[in-house]
This record gives structure tokens, C-alpha cells and sequence, in this order.
């Protein structure tokens, strides 16, 4: 997303299950997006919602691909991390991986329940890219940008507030599977896949353990 940062175009790079929509969504509700919001026919335009641009093709846009354009180069870089074990379970339970369009009433739907299953959460693990991966040039083993702003959603409200400088709006984007989350992030073999993984990187990286 481009937006305004004390009234200079600024780039946040929204790493998917870190708080992104929240931000996203309050500077929208701020008028400080120079961006559009998109709303397709299984979205809210609140917890879910597209975003374009002159620069930006997609929500979770790359950092390298913004750096394509040269005129972006001088930008403040703001971003959000998340502890992988979080993101990662996170990602696996969240709702919209799972939605359908349901034959009769032609609205999509979203599942009551959702089954761990650890052989597809190792390949969900080792197919999403990393944080790093996301902000970095290349996507491995490359530099970051000295101008890049870190808020942890660890800290979110508070990060915001200092980093961003904004308020952020309540969040309704809560889980509804926050127990399967819970049991999840405490089972030895996912806390193993993911410290055997790329993303372990961000947690050296990020939180320095």
C-alpha cells in the first residue's frame, strides 16, 4: 500500500497474518491511502477486502516489486512481523483458506470447524514465504532497506503509535478457532516444523531468539 506518512508518500508492506488489515484498514478509514480499496463478492470491505494503485498491484505486494519504480526509492518502508509459530498457525486456521460458494445460495461460506492436519500445515509452512522473504533483495540470503520501519504485532497498538503514527481503529478480525489455534501452537512437531523451516529466520531476525 502507498499512503501518507506526516504527508509523505510512504510504502507499508503487508505480510499476510501480522495485523495488516487492521492498519490497512484504519488508514483507509483515515483518508491517508493513496490506494483503493476492492471489494469482491466475498469480501466485507473490513476484515477482507483487495487493494490497488498506480504502484500497487495487489495487498500483499513484494518490497522488490515496489522497488521497480525508481520514484519510490527515497520512501519510508513500514511493515508489521510476527513470531512464526503465531503467523504460521495463524494462517492455517484462518477462515477465508477455507470458504466455498454454496450451490443454492450462490454466498460463499465459511467452515464451523477446521481439522489440524499436520502433513498439510508442513506444506503450507514450506510454501509461504517468510517476512524476510517478503522485504528483502532477492527473497534470500538479501540486504534490507535501511529506511524500513518495523512494528511487531506482538506490540501493534503501541507500535502504531509510535512508528506510524496513527491510531488504530478496533479490529473485529478475531479467530474463531482460537483454542485449535492454542492446542496447535503447543504441539513439539509444529513447533519443530517451523524452527526446521525458512521462517525461522524471522524469529532470529525479528526477536533476536
Amino acid at each position: 500500500m502507498i499512503f501518507l506518512n506526516e504527508g509523505k508518500p510512504s510504502i507499508f508492506i503487508h505480510i499476510p497474518k501480522t495485523g495488516g488489515n487492521t492498519i490497512q484498514k484504519t488508514l483507509f478509514d483515515k483518508n491517508l491511502s493513496l490506494d483503493e480499496m476492492i471489494v469482491n463478492e466475498h469480501q466485507d470491505g473490513i476484515d477482507r477486502f483487495e487493494i490497488r494503485g498506480k504502484y500497487t498491484q495487489q495487498k500483499h505486494m513484494l518490497l522488490r516489486d515496489y522497488y521497480k519504480n525508481k520514484e519510490l526509492h527515497n520512501c519510508l518502508i513500514f511493515t508489521c512481523v510476527r513470531k512464526p509459530l503465531n503467523r504460521l498457525v495463524s494462517l492455517y486456521f484462518s477462515p477465508h483458506r477455507y470458504e466455498k460458494k454454496d450451490p443454492s445460495t450462490k454466498k460463499f461460506v465459511f467452515p464451523k470447524t477446521i481439522e489440524f492436519d499436520i502433513d498439510k500445515f508442513k506444506n503450507l509452512v514450506n510454501r509461504t514465504p517468510s517476512c524476510l522473504q517478503m522485504l528483502s533483495f532477492p527473497p534470500l540470503n538479501g540486504f534490507i532497506p535501511i529506511n524500513l520501519k518495523i512494528i511487531r504485532t506482538e506490540n501493534l497498538n503501541k507500535d502504531c503509535e509510535k512508528i506510524m503514527k496513527i491510531n488504530l481503529n478496533q479490529s473485529r478480525n478475531i479467530s474463531s478457532f482460537s483454542k485449535e489455534a492454542k492446542i496447535a501452537r503447543e504441539n513439539p512437531t509444529v513447533k519443530s516444523i517451523i524452527e526446521n523451516s525458512h521462517h525461522q529466520n524471522d524469529q532470529l531476525f525479528f526477536y533476536g531468539y
